[in-house]
């Protein structure tokens, strides 16, 4: 974790020499900045954010007092210790009764201040309250658990593969009201003529008011789940609620169904009346269980669309219309059906390509190719559907990132958009597949090319500016990078951590010029940005085992 320091002092000794001995704490990553009034120490807190600051409490113009004022509302986890000369009540009162503020006399020495400074970051790194965290985190789960509970349903629907135990797992997590072990029965509506123009607001409105007459008007025999699948298109998931009626026989389930069924209308009349919409409704002609949730809901969808009655809203039927009347479509449709639901998760497929997430990506699209592979006539429909639409995400991203010319040296890209170039669809979901490969493979070359390219800037930088205060945010400002960011992709290029290269720059430069010039120590200290002759000497010998002056005079005898 990348930390940050910010000494303030208006004497300018007294802020340099702190910062020479602040530059030594070990911390992983530390980037100490310097200021000598508080108007300079905004300059930096406007620039970045700062973990710690030291500072003076008696400045001219802006005290310390007052600029912390201004970093509670700008970094308010920012932690303050202040330094002063006095050992005056009124300024210790004022600075400690703030969270994360100390109080600290000049007099006490550097390695008090100094230790006091590790102790806040020491502080800083347990800072987050794990009680107040987690409670908050509670909150947020109670607000979003009705967006989390639609997400897991719709999961289901969609056919996304859950086991019994899962689905009653999440079930429990997320508060809803159903029995994983009771079978159910669906209850598909819509909402005929539906008015695509209304405001967000009254749309939730009526959907509201939808739910508390299904409730109201069922509750005595049943439990019931509402799922708002599109504007137009709503699902009931209906359980016994064991008060009433029980599903321990067939004969019990049935009535679950024939009560629900009966109520129908009077649900459609309450609407009417209350909420002045029609809503037409396909009921299941049986209870099923949860594992063949999306299958169910995918049939009664597909009844909702066959009107029976030229202009004749507020419908009533059950699912056997489709298996008597309509026994060959419901065969076609059941055949179709993994691959209408593999088209439903191309869109996700998009994300996962955008962001890179490549293993991801090869599991959805190796789920979404499946349907492929019983497919024997090159006429079947619903898989050219699949084909295009998975071939119209690959060919928008390729365009997207200007990819063409690079995919077309490494694979035919004319497959890309021909079927016909396929001899199986099974042969097509391979060629999705080493297509994404490819594509990916492209991807992380020029990213491993953009990581060199800004890295080797950042090292140009680094030695053709050695005299300078080499902090972590002006380097971050060259690539236009976040500095925390900044840090860990230098790592993850070089192996090594920005800091430890910049003092490896500083001291090899200063060794060249010890051996090739004739500048005093002080001028070479300053020249390869040591703040002080004295700090270069002790940081030199750390390093080397000898002082500056005696690696001269060394590497001098063995020329000679």
């Amino acid at each position: 974790m990348m930390l940050s320091l910010l000494i303030v002092d208006d004497e300018q000794d007294i802020a340099d020499s702190l910062y020479m001995h602040c530059k030594q704490i070990e911390v992983m990553e530390l980037d100490v900045y310097k200021a000598y009034s508080a108007n300079e120490a905004l300059e930096w807190l406007n620039r970045t954010k700062i973990d710690v600051v030291l500072s003076d409490i008696r400045m001219p113009g802006m005290s310390g007092l007052q600029l912390l004022d201004i970093i509670k509302v700008k970094w308010p986890k920012c932690k303050v210790i202040f330094l002063t000369g006095y050992n005056e009540f009124d300024y210790i009162y004022a600075a400690t009764k703030n969270d994360g503020v100390k109080y600290l006399l000049k007099s006490e020495g550097y390695e008090v201040i100094v230790n006091e400074v590790q102790k806040a970051f020491k502080e800083f790194e347990f800072a987050i309250e794990m009680n107040e965290l987690i409670y908050n985190a509670k909150n947020q789960m109670l607000q979003a658990l009705p967006l989390l509970q639609k997400e897991f349903l719709l999961d289901l629907l969609n056919g996304v593969p859950y086991s019994l135990e899962e689905i009653a797992q999440q079930l429990g997590h997320l508060e809803i009201q159903l029995d994983a072990s009771t079978p159910l029965l669906l209850l598909a509506g819509s909402i005929d003529k539906f008015n695509a123009n209304k405001v967000s607001f009254e749309r939730t409105q009526t959907y509201f008011k939808i739910k508390l007459i299904v409730e109201e008007l069922l509750h005595t025999q049943v439990r019931t789940y509402l799922i708002l699948y599109d504007h137009s298109t709503l699902l009931w998931i209906i359980q016994p609620n064991g008060d009433g009626m029980t599903s321990g026989t067939d004969d019990n389930r049935a009535d679950t169904q024939v009560f629900v069924k009966g109520m129908l209308d009077n649900i459609q009349a309450a609407c009417k009346d209350v909420v002045d919409i029609s809503l037409s409704f396909v009921i299941d002609n049986r209870l099923i269980s949860w594992e063949v949730i999306s299958e169910r809901f995918f049939h009664l969808k597909q009844l909702l669309n066959f009107r029976i009655g030229t202009g004749l809203d507020g419908f009533l039927v059950d699912s056997g219309l489709m298996l008597n009347e309509f026994e060959t479509f419901a065969q076609e449709g059941i055949e179709a059906q993994k691959l209408y639901f593999q088209l439903k998760k191309i869109k996700e497929l998009g994300g996962l390509l955008d962001s890179g997430k490549q293993d991801q990506l090869l599991i959805g699209l190796s789920d979404a190719v499946n349907g492929f592979n019983n497919i024997e006539s090159k006429d079947h429909h619903p898989s050219l559907e699949l084909f295009y639409s998975i071939s119209i995400l690959f060919l928008s991203y390729i365009n997207r990132w200007n990819l063409m010319e690079k995919i077309a040296l490494k694979i035919n890209i004319n497959k890309l958009t021909r079927a016909d170039e396929h001899s199986s669809w099974k042969d097509a979901g391979s060629y999705f597949l080493q297509l994404a490969n490819v594509i990916f493979d492209i991807q992380r070359k020029e990213e491993d090319k953009r990581s060199d390219v800004a890295v080797s800037h950042i090292k140009k930088y680094i030695i053709d500016h050695l005299g300078e205060d080499l902090t972590l945010v002006l380097l971050a400002e060259q690539v236009h990078f976040n500095p925390s960011y900044l840090s860990r992709l230098f790592k993850q290029v070089t192996g090594n951590n920005i800091f430890n290269f910049i003092k490896e720059a500083r001291l090899a430069k200063s060794k060249e010029l010890l051996i090739n010039s004739n500048l005093k120590i002080n001028e070479i200290a300053a020249a390869v940005g040591y703040i002080s002759a004295p700090y270069f000497t002790r940081s030199f010998k750390m390093a080397t085992n000898m002082s500056p002056q005696e690696y001269r005079d060394h590497s001098l005898s063995m020329n000679k």
